[in-house]
């Protein structure tokens, strides 16, 4: 049962992944920026083909297979938490979802 409420989990988070996404290409222009706190945080939309900062540009297939093994590698640790561990359970719920996000961008 447990398994279920991960599963929905995920798949709210992923959506709203998607969904932010798609609010930024649809709303700014390539490589604008939105202010939201002043000298703190601002969202720029950019556009990444490849890993964390650029490496591995167009490497999409790779990248996929790294994605999927991430994603197995952590439903398997999230079966092996106790379940007493909720800030352990949250950040792989959290980590697979970005993951399945970033495969979803990919495919």
């Amino acid at each position: 049962m447990i398994y279920i409420v991960y599963l929905l989990v995920v798949a709210l988070l992923t959506l709203l992944d998607q969904l932010s996404k798609k609010a930024i290409v649809e709303s700014i222009a390539l490589n604008e920026k939105i202010v939201i706190i002043k000298d703190f945080f601002n969202i720029t939309y950019v556009r990444n083909y490849g890993a964390g900062f650029s490496i591995l540009q167009n490497a999409r297939v790779f990248l996929s297979f790294v994605s999927i093994v991430a994603i197995v590698a952590l439903c398997y640790l999230l079966y092996k938490t106790k379940k007493n561990q909720l800030y352990e359970i949250i950040s792989y719920l959290f980590i697979i979802s970005g993951a399945l996000g970033n495969l979803i961008d990919r495919i």
